[in-house]
């Protein structure tokens, strides 16, 4: 450690002004690098290869399973919140308990939380899944006849055996539409989180929009009321109005700026 006459304190490559903060100086193979102001105290002795210390890599681990956890939590609360919305008995009317477009939001936004297009995926996908599985749950829990037929029913193993069974190969189908989904909205996502494209922000905003065409071709007529569909439609106007005033091209000094 040596102290020159400006008050400058030496110390194994950190530098410390008095008075002001402090600046690092870090010599790998005879290259000379500069930390950030305030940094140099907490700068690691080692790195990995990726060029990350090992805490910020196991940080980034956990924070991506949190985030797994809290999208399969929130697609599954979805889910069970849409299938207890009544239904009408008139099939004339549409149950709003069958919009579709809430599915992609949610893949979009597991997706975009996200840091990598492999935890977005799989985030998208577990949101999606565990969607489904709330939607479905009552039926597995409360509609026996819907699985075993007219009472009595069979004893309690077999009854958790054949009823799971059968609710899977059941809801089999619209797994597969959400894994799908969930990989496509979620990487569209993670797209919106790092550039802003319009391509992915569009997207977004166009299930709302195309959803009450799509069910008047499925149904192979309108369902009413209008009102529902008026009310999506606006949503998904919206959606693409915040899309347009949002997106601003990510700059290396915004990056900056919002990481601090």
């Amino acid at each position: 450690m040596t102290k020159s006459r400006l008050g400058i304190v030496r110390f194994h490559g950190l530098v410390w002004a008095r008075g002001i903060l402090p600046v690092g100086f870090a010599f790998d193979n005879g290259a000379t690098r500069r930390w950030p102001l305030g940094l140099a105290a907490a700068r690691p002795s080692y790195r990995t290869a990726q060029g990350q210390p090992p805490s910020h890599r196991l940080e980034h681990v956990s924070r991506s399973w949190v985030l797994l956890v809290l999208s399969a939590l929130t697609g599954a609360l979805l889910g069970l919140f849409m299938s207890s919305l009544p239904a009408p008995s008139d099939i004339g009317t549409f149950w709003v308990g069958n919009f579709s477009a809430p599915w992609a939001v949610l893949a979009f936004g597991a997706g975009w939380a996200q840091r990598s297009r492999l935890w977005a995926a799989i985030g998208g996908v577990a949101a999606e899944v565990a969607c489904v599985a709330g939607f479905y749950a009552q039926g597995l829990v409360f509609d026996p006849r819907g699985l075993f037929g007219p009472a009595p029913y069979p004893g309690l193993l077999t009854v958790i055996e054949t009823g799971l069974s059968r609710w899977l190969w059941f809801i089999a189908p619209w797994v597969a539409v959400a894994i799908g989904a969930g990989v496509l909205y979620s990487l569209l996502g993670r797209w919106w989180g790092q550039s802003r494209s319009i391509v992915a922000g569009v997207a977004i905003a166009l299930p709302f929009i195309v959803e009450p065409v799509a069910w008047r071709v499925y149904d192979g007529f309108a369902r009413g009321p209008l009102v529902v569909w008026f009310v999506e439609i606006a949503v998904g106007i919206t959606l693409l109005g915040w899309v347009l005033v949002a997106r601003r091209p990510l700059t290396p000094r915004n990056v900056s700026s919002s990481c601090g």
